[in-house]
């Protein structure tokens, strides 16, 4: 893996982990209920935990990734391709 993918990775999963979802929810219901100061542990376990699963997400993907790129490669050599949607080359020009 390259830096340049490397850092394309670690961008998509800050955008992912940074946008609003359920979680978003639960914090603002806590602070509604709790206060601001005990927020910081729920918050901090928040997002311990949506890390720790786009991790997975993305080890997961690039372990498929990898699994199939030889058979990807091997059948645009031949010619044969597995998707049914057209080549970039030949809708762009």
């Amino acid at each position: 893996m390259t830096v340049a993918s490397l850092l394309v990775f670690a961008g998509a999963l800050l955008i992912a982990a940074g946008s609003p979802g359920p979680s978003i929810a639960a914090l603002v219901a806590r602070v509604l209920s709790k206060g601001a100061r005990d927020v910081l542990p729920f918050l901090s376990a928040m997002w311990i935990g949506e890390a720790i699963w786009l991790s997975f997400a993305v080890a997961g993907l690039a372990a498929i990734a990898e699994t199939f790129h030889w058979d990807v490669r091997r059948n645009q050599m031949g010619g044969r391709r597995l998707s049914p949607l057209p080549r970039l080359e030949d809708v762009v020009g």
